[in-house]
Parts: C-alpha cells; structure tokens; sequence
C-alpha cells in the first residue's frame, strides 16, 4: 500500500519536461510510488505534474520568471489530495545527472551528488550563479574581494560590472542602434584603439571641438576632400611645413589677398607661366633686385608702362620680343 499522506514529501526525479502543451509540467518519477524499474512504469506512462513557481516579479501570464527543470534534476513532490496522479512539484534538492539526458537508478546510487555550479565555489557561499543548458551564465558575486556581476554568452561575449568599471569584450561584430539621442560623458581620457580601419559616417552636420591642442597625426597620406566648400579660419597665426613637393592644382580662379607685408624667399628658381594675360600691378614702388641675369621674353606684343618715371639701369639691357616692344 502506497502512503500517501498529505503531509509526505516524496522524493523524484525529472524524466521529461517536453510538456505537449509547453506549460511547464513534467514527468517525474517518484520514490516511493513509481518503481525503480522502467520496463513495468516506462516514462510515458508517468502523469505530468505541475510545478510550483516563484512569485517573483509577479508571477502569471506571461510574467515573472521562466524555467523548466532539466531532465534528471532531484525534486521535492507532494500528491494533491493524496492521488498519485496528481503530483506537484514543489522545489528542487542536490543531485546530479550523470549527462544531460540520463540519470542513475535506484536513488541510493546517487547518495552524495550534487548540482552547486563549479563557478559558485569560488567565493562560496556569496556567489550567486545562473547558468543554462547551452552555457548562458549570469554571475552576481558578493563575495568581500571578488564582488562583480558577469553576463557571459555561451560563445564568449561579455559583460562584466566590478570595481574596475565596466568591461565588454565580444568575439565577433558589436552593434548598437539608438532611437533617440545618444549622449556619453567621460571624466578622463578616451583611447579607441583599432586594428582595421575606422569610418564615421553622418547624414547631418559633423563638428569637433576641443578646448586644447589639437592633433591629426597619420604615418601615411592624409587626404581631405569636400564636394562643397573648404574653409580654413585661424584667429591667429597659420603655418604649412612641407617636407616635400607642394602642389596647388585650382580649376577656377585663385585669388591671393593680403592685408599686410608678403614675402616669398626662393633658395632655387622661379618660374611663373600664363597661358593667359599676366599683369602685375603695385600701389607703391616696385623693386625687382636680382644678382644673376635676368630675362623678360615675350612671343607677342611687350609693353612697360609708368604714369611715373621708369628706369632700367645696368652694362647690357635687352628687350626681346617676336613682336612690337613699347616703353611707355
């Protein structure tokens, strides 16, 4: 005769929790009312029990927290009414299935086991651990020296909250998308450090402010190209330093002002050449002082032209032109 008291807590063990209606149930075999031996009581022929569930976070309909036991897993059950067909799960207890799906019987060869996850030993008793069947692991740890929280995907990616701030690590591409406006305030510096290329891309306005020295270093080319316009403004003073050629290639006009002295110092020679007209033109005096020879040479018309007094002095003076030359 089976007791069946109300007051009796059965111990079972989990043998399928593939409920058809996904509502949690499983199939338990209990100690004590089920025999041991699968050939007279096979598993389908166990009742589904129900399982008690933690009120956390308002349990029901959809809310609070879902998990259903794995096969193999040691529970408490008691018997509503006392019908053996009607067990309630009612908590789990220390056990340990030998794999994923198979489990040892009878019950006193399992004397001794237990389910404790190996990453709570560490800092026992004070680290709390969830870990699920794929290797999902959520860690809240307070122990004294070691008090972090960890959530780890079974392939490697990472978050970790601990005394050193907060570090994420991912294995393969990290993406974030915001709806809103996205706003981040760093106390210190800020390192981004990469191994490929870095691109910014934005469909609006892009500015860049710094209330110190700011540098653009690059150990190879640095290209800047706008389809617009390219302004460059200094309220101080602007230096270029080129170590090497300089090229200045202007498909349009190019117009030079300056509001105050201009000085060009060649070590080498100077050539300026016009498909077009070239004028030069001075307010003031003009002053051409050269120690070498120098040439003025024209293939059409040549004039000089002064509303003053002009003069050409030296040994030898020559004027050559293919065409007319006028002195003015």
């Amino acid at each position: 005769m089976i007791d069946t008291n109300s007051n009796t807590l059965f111990r079972g063990i989990v043998e399928d929790n593939k409920s058809p209606n996904k509502d949690g149930r499983l199939r338990v075999r209990i100690f004590g009312v089920h025999s041991q031996d699968k050939s007279l009581v096979p598993t389908d022929t166990l009742p589904w029990a129900e399982v008690m569930q933690s009120l956390a976070f308002g349990y029901g309909s959809g809310t609070g927290i879902t998990s259903v036991p794995r096969t193999g897993t040691w529970v408490f059950v008691i018997l509503e009414n006392d019908n053996p067909n009607n067990p309630i799960v009612i908590g789990a207890i220390n056990g340990k299935a030998d794999s994923l799906t198979e489990y040892q019987l009878p019950m006193s060869a399992r004397a001794g086991y237990q389910d404790v996850n190996g990453l709570a030993m560490s800092g026992y008793p004070d680290n709390h651990v969830i870990e699920t069947l794929a290797g999902h692991i959520i860690e809240i740890d307070d122990y004294a020296t070691t008090q972090r929280i960890r959530i780890c995907h079974t392939n490697g990616n990472e978050v970790l909250l601990n005394d050193d701030g907060i570090h994420i690590t991912s294995i393969a591409n990290r993406n974030e998308v915001t709806a809103g406006k996205y706003n981040q305030t760093v106390l210190n510096t800020i390192e981004i450090n990469a191994n490929g290329s870095i691109s910014i891309n934005t469909s609006g306005s892009m500015n860049l402010t710094s209330n110190g020295v700011t540098n653009i270093l690059a150990n190879n080319d640095v290209n800047l190209k706008s389809d617009g316009v390219i302004n460059v403004s200094s309220t101080s003073d602007t230096n270029v330093n080129v170590g090497g050629n300089a090229t200045v290639d202007v498909v349009g006009n190019m117009s030079s002002t300056v509001h105050g002295n201009s000085t060009s110092s060649v070590t080498g020679t100077t050539a300026i050449t016009s498909t077009g007209a070239c004028s030069l033109t001075a307010q003031a005096g003009l002053t051409a002082d050269v120690t070498g020879t120098t040439n003025v040479t024209s293939s059409g018309a040549m004039k000089l032209k002064s509303s003053s007094t002009a003069q050409l002095e030296g040994t030898v003076i020559t004027l050559k032109s293919s065409s007319n030359t006028m002195v003015i």
